[in-house]
């Protein structure tokens, strides 16, 4: 049997009981669901991805990538790394204890 679903508590002055709600009606317009799904719609990031294809440079990130803290990580299950740095910088690594 499944749950009863959650009750809702209200209390006015001299009055005091439970209510559940049952079912909710709302009409939206096409028009107005269309707004709501471009807000809630991811944005397009392809500009900056196709911004950065255009930077890329070869073995960008190779030493990152066969270098001992990445080799450490990957090998530690259930392990976090924090990459940080910009990208003119020496990057820095911080890998919290397990």
């Amino acid at each position: 049997m499944p749950a009863a679903a959650p009750m809702t508590v209200f209390n006015i002055t001299n009055t005091a009981g439970n209510a559940r709600i049952n079912k909710i009606v709302y009409h939206v317009t096409p028009d107005h669901e269309d707004k709501i799904y471009r807000w809630l719609a991811a944005p397009d990031s392809s500009g900056n991805l196709h911004a950065a294809q255009e930077e890329h440079h070869d073995n960008t990130g190779t030493w990152f990538i066969e270098g001992e803290a990445f080799a450490k990580w990957k090998k530690t299950s259930d392990s976090a790394m924090w990459v940080y740095g910009t990208r003119e910088s020496c990057v820095e690594f911080y890998q919290p204890p397990c």
